[in-house]
């Protein structure tokens, strides 16, 4: 059977034509597609997806990477002026997104004990850090110091505090008592900063991990952190609702 020729291939598209360069001699392994990597954004690329990024950062290394010069690029564009004046905008942009994890989880906690414990610590969680995490994906540059993300991240906790317990206390329960007012106030804002901070330092690991292997965001990085955070808030919610349901302290 002869072999189907090169031209009819849908990997032999003009564009990739003039990214891939001259077709290789006989001695040299075929140039494959998943290993063009668009200099001017790899972001730019098909090839970027995310089930390509271990491909994309095997694709080179070093300084004279792609990616790596890309990175560089972006920091020399990010003084401390402007990646601090994209952070205080993402501790805003935090703010949207609390708020619609809170009414998410808010909306779920009433019928079902598995949204309580589960799927709302997961969402509010992941709500709470995506401000800055999208950021580290995307633009990895815009971060100039890991207590960036951190500040964005222990923000994005508060405000969702302040949201739950003006729900809670001002929709869900009325004419609440002392001391669910305290608890709410105190222990529960602990919680929600708490494990924001937690899963902060997820987000920090990946973060630090482009800059130091020049490489793009290996998101799987926090799932330890983001886990223990998820955890946590799930085991606090399920202990709070046996209290409550054994003890009515409120």
């Amino acid at each position: 059977m002869s072999r189907r020729r090169v031209h009819d291939s849908v990997f032999d598209e003009p564009h990739m034509r003039a990214t891939a360069g001259p077709v290789p001699p006989p001695s040299q392994p075929p140039i494959e597609p998943a290993d063009v990597i668009r200099s001017e954004s790899p972001l730019d690329s098909v090839w970027n997806e995310p089930a390509m990024a271990v491909q994309n950062a095997a694709a080179g290394s070093g300084a004279d990477a792609p990616y790596a010069r890309w990175l560089v690029e972006g920091r020399a564009r990010y003084g401390w002026g402007r990646s601090w004046l994209v952070t205080l905008g993402l501790m805003l942009a935090a703010g949207p997104l609390a708020l619609l994890s809170a009414f998410w989880g808010a909306g779920q906690t009433w019928f079902s004990v598995l949204a309580l414990t589960v799927f709302g610590p997961l969402v509010e969680e992941m709500g709470k850090i995506m401000a800055a995490l999208v950021t580290v994906e995307k633009w990895p540059f815009a971060f100039r110091s890991a207590w960036q993300i951190i500040v964005c991240c222990a923000v994005g906790g508060a405000v969702f505090a302040v949201i739950e317990n003006l729900l809670y206390l001002h929709v869900y329960v009325r004419e609440p008592s002392a001391e669910l007012i305290y608890w709410r106030w105190t222990v529960c804002t602990a919680l929600h900063v708490g494990c924001s901070l937690i899963a902060a330092w997820g987000v920090v690991h990946v973060w630090k991990d482009v800059w130091q292997h020049h490489r793009p965001p290996r998101v799987e990085l926090g799932y330890p952190f983001w886990m223990t955070a998820i955890v946590i808030h799930g085991v606090y919610n399920a202990f709070a609702l046996m209290f409550e349901m054994l003890v009515s302290p409120f």
